[in-house]
């Protein structure tokens, strides 16, 4: 009986060790399970860095460009303001000018009435100029 418990106990014995190098082979298939885990989430997590600095930059790039884009908006603003400005200078220059050229031909006028005709005297005359014609007009009739 002595013998058979000792049988007993070396059969188990010989399980016992054959169970733990199977889990012992379980253990280490976890063990190397768990390290590639491991290291898909530190590569993982690297890639998200990556992506999050991506990401960033493309937003800094963007918002230069916005403030780039309000900036050329806001000269556009001012050279269209300096342009009606200029537009507006350039029209009173006009108007100035023809103002000039109105007096101009006005005086040339003057000086052809008054070389020419008294009668052929412009429309605008001074009152002196008007009681002259008169005078003239009446000595002439006063003459035929």
């Amino acid at each position: 009986m002595l013998k058979e418990n000792e049988q007993i106990l070396q059969n188990a014995l010989k399980n016992a060790r054959e169970e733990l190098k199977a889990r012992q082979g379980q253990l280490t298939n976890l063990e190397s399970k768990i390290r590639l885990k491991e290291d898909l989430i530190r590569i993982s997590q690297q890639s998200v860095r990556t992506e999050n600095e991506k990401y960033f930059h493309t937003v800094r790039k963007c918002e230069e460009k916005e403030a780039y884009r309000v900036s050329l908006v806001q000269q556009l603003g001012q050279v269209n303001f300096d342009l009606e400005e200029t537009g507006l200078k350039i029209r009173k220059l006009q108007l100035s000018g023809a103002n000039l050229e109105k007096k101009r031909q006005r005086h040339v006028d003057q000086v052809k009435a008054l070389e020419g005709d008294p009668e052929n005297k412009p429309e605008y005359r001074s009152i002196g100029e008007e009681l002259e014609v008169l005078r003239d007009k009446k000595r002439r009739l006063d003459e035929n």
